[in-house]
């Protein structure tokens, strides 16, 4: 894949999916205790998901443009690792995912690409937060967020073991979901996220999250 073509991909991922940590403390002991509840706020509500659904808007920085490209979409996971996100406007771009093989189509378009999962450069934590923030302490470092910015609980993750991008911003409501994202990627250019209407445990059918090619489409495997 060209290194253009992965900047901009990288930029995705931070939704998509992944996506968390050992902990880091500092100050006061009281301080790093409220630390601590705040990551298992976000923790348990995670492991006690079965599936998620929420609209989304997304404003990427591209640094070699030097402006915001705008989107907005929907996003559903359920669990184990099933993963769509299907953005608005044209292209209607989707990302589709069974939790083994990612497809990413555009409808109507004869090319399809396809990726086994873990592969083509996809972080490993970006695939871990796909099917949410149940593990914070293992795979991120947690230090705590801007609490200036909208949300109950706000969280600094950076990637143990590198990846796609250098930290995200986490902003999460009292229970613990997601409600905004911006993820700074290694290419300096950033993708922010603000998430609305959020369903959980809403039995999603598994039949979102399979995708079959169309007769005469061209399947792309990186």
């Amino acid at each position: 894949m060209q290194k253009s073509k992965c900047k901009n991909q990288n930029a995705k991922w931070g939704i998509i999916g992944v996506l968390c940590c050992a902990l880091l403390t500092s100050g006061s002991s009281a301080g790093a205790a409220s630390l601590d509840e705040q990551v298992d706020t976000v923790q348990r509500t995670y492991q006690s998901l079965g599936d998620l659904q929420a609209a989304f808007t997304q404003a990427t920085y591209v640094k070699a443009l030097g402006k915001n490209v705008n989107n907005s979409g929907l996003l559903s996971l359920k669990k184990p690792g099933k993963l769509r996100i299907d953005y608005h406007g044209n292209p209607a771009k989707q990302y589709i995912s069974n939790g083994k093989t990612l497809w990413i189509t555009t409808p109507g378009d004869p090319q399809v690409m396809m990726q086994k999962l873990g592969k083509a450069g996809i972080p490993r934590e970006a695939l871990a937060f796909l099917t949410g923030f149940a593990q914070l302490r293992e795979l991120f470092t947690v230090t705590a967020g801007d609490a200036g910015k909208r949300g109950a609980i706000h969280l600094t993750l950076t990637p143990k073991r590198g990846g796609g991008f250098r930290r995200l911003d986490a902003a999460f409501n009292e229970r613990g979901l997601l409600t905004a994202l911006t993820v700074h990627n290694n290419g300096g250019g950033t993708a922010s996220y603000r998430f609305s209407n959020i369903r959980t445990n809403v039995g999603i059918d598994d039949g979102l999250f399979h995708f079959s090619p169309p007769a005469g489409s061209q399947v792309i495997r990186p």
